[in-house]
């Protein structure tokens, strides 16, 4: 289940809330699926059928199953049984402006070499009074990674859509062929003054790039 908003932020969908009839419409590509809330029936592409589970509302945000809307709107999944992990892949995926945003943000992004050569393992999180994120991470390249050019990149997106994210002059080791590395970093959160008073944002989307470098500055 995913929230509704992740949709037009992250995959690139255009969505619709009717709140009259607790409809949301989701439209991506030439495809369409409507949901009703705590219904199993949906609508897609103008085609009834039943699904075995209801949207639902959490924390005044609708939530959608994610397998029905991969299977209707052509979205390529894949699920990673050994590692736990539930993909999604297409040309279309991620188009959306707070993506487009990120990468006019990638001061690395020209220097880029392999965008898939570190496939994420896991990850824990912890919100204190800072944002604390340990990563582990394997090498996909099949070979050694050489120093200065390893880029686990990590960026960090706020309720205001503002980002952070870790040191972008930090040493890059090398690291050997299949080896899992696991990487920490503490992040402060986002905070601005309004009305005299300091709104601490609250994180919104943690981003993950897993990729190596043609040269390093």
């Amino acid at each position: 289940m995913v929230p509704l908003r992740s949709i037009n932020d992250l995959l690139g969908g255009q969505t619709t809330f009717n709140p009259t009839s607790n409809t949301a419409t989701i439209k991506f590509g030439t495809h369409k699926v409507e949901f009703k809330m705590n219904s199993t029936e949906i609508v897609t592409d103008s085609n009834t059928s039943v699904m075995d589970t209801v949207p639902v509302l959490y924390k005044n945000a609708m939530f959608v199953p994610l397998g029905i809307l991969t299977k209707y709107l052509d979205i390529h999944q894949e699920w990673d049984q050994q590692n736990k992990l539930y993909s999604l892949s297409g040309k279309e995926l991620m188009k959306t402006p707070m993506m487009e945003n990120v990468e006019d943000l990638d001061h690395f992004r020209e220097q880029v070499d392999n965008e898939n050569a570190f496939q994420l393992l896991s990850y824990k999180l912890t919100m204190g009074e800072k944002i604390h994120l340990a990563i582990t991470a394997k090498n996909m390249t099949g070979k050694k990674i050489s120093e200065g050019i390893e880029d686990l990149n990590t960026t960090f997106i706020f309720s205001d859509n503002s980002t952070a994210g870790e040191n972008r002059n930090r040493k890059r080791p090398s690291i050997d062929k299949d080896e899992i590395v696991t990487r920490e970093d503490d992040i402060d959160y986002v905070k601005t003054i309004e009305n005299n008073k300091i709104i601490k944002h609250e994180l919104s989307y943690i981003l993950f790039k897993g990729r190596t470098l043609k040269t390093h500055k």
